[in-house]
């Protein structure tokens, strides 16, 4: 009789429990999971070190930038050279960087629309001149080139990887 007492009152409770797990209310979860827009370089290590063999024909490093989410919209995503982040960078690490001259770099474009679907994907080109910065005899060692992202909207970003650091390696 016992056992029979513990076996109704288990069914009871798993019969109760089975609408709390409908597919219906997964299914909602799933669709509102929102795109995240970050540079995948910066999940290992923000700080690339780029020498001239990394550059391309036109002088150019392609760094990646990656939508991740269920969803399909469309997130115009913006990069631009950020002298805070990189103030925070040294705080931080406390590292003495200096924000890289700027006739030793620039950006081809700065603006890109993405999606989850065809656009996950996209390279933001940085030109850069190695080549004069080590004709000018500077120490790569004391500079780098901070990049964070900006999104249409900020719940788009991944706080954590929306920035990179490029330092030369003569």
């Amino acid at each position: 009789m016992k056992n029979r007492l513990k076996l109704l009152v288990c069914a009871a409770a798993a019969v109760l429990m089975i609408p709390s797990c409908s597919k219906s209310q997964y299914i909602l979860y799933e669709n509102d999971i929102t795109s995240k827009v970050y540079f995948p370089a910066a999940e290992s290590n923000p700080l690339i070190s780029v020498s001239q063999d990394d550059l391309d024909e036109n002088g150019c490093y392609q760094i990646s930038i990656y939508n991740a989410g269920n969803n399909s919209d469309e997130v115009t995503v913006n990069v631009a050279v950020d002298e805070n982040a990189l103030n925070i960078y040294n705080v931080e690490n406390e590292a003495g960087y200096q924000l890289l001259p700027e006739k030793y770099w620039s950006l081809e474009q700065t603006s890109f629309t993405m999606d989850t679907e065809d656009h996950y994907q996209t390279y933001l080109p940085v030109k850069l001149d190695i080549a004069q910065f080590k004709a000018d005899g500077l120490n790569p060692a004391d500079y780098v080139l901070p990049l964070s992202l900006t999104a249409d909207s900020s719940t788009n970003l991944t706080f954590d990887y929306k920035t990179v650091y490029i330092t030369f390696t003569l």
